[in-house]
């Protein structure tokens, strides 16, 4: 497993979702691969915070053990895009998105955007 370095860069992204706004903290080690992911929906204290923040520790573990770049867009095209719920939200294409498909969505987007940079 990576050792975390003491300072990472990153960005955190406002999604907006049928459950409030999402924040997306997506950091990156010093060679600029994604190394940890953290999510917070709105106000602390939620049961879907307590979920996200779990998920959040769950892609950042799948990242630190070495997940290609491939393997986590292989991951997340099969298993969270396309995810609905009671509250999603109307994308522009007219599809619904849970929080689970915008987090997926986002992810997929900064990673597939790494490569149009390299």
């Amino acid at each position: 497993m990576k050792t975390r370095p003491k300072v990472l860069s990153g960005k955190t992204v406002k999604l907006r979702t049928g459950c409030g706004s999402l924040y997306l903290t997506l950091n990156h080690d010093d060679e600029g691969n994604l190394f940890e992911i953290k999510m917070v929906l709105g106000k602390a204290g939620s049961c879907i915070n307590s979920m996200l923040y779990k998920m959040a520790i769950l892609w950042s573990y799948i990242l630190q053990l070495g997940a290609t770049k491939e393997d986590v867009i292989k991951l997340i095209k099969k298993h969270f895009l396309g995810i609905s719920c009671d509250a999603s939200q109307k994308l522009e294409d007219g599809r619904m998105s849970s929080c689970s498909d915008m987090v997926g969505r986002a992810i997929l987007e900064v990673l597939e955007g790494e490569d149009k940079k390299a």
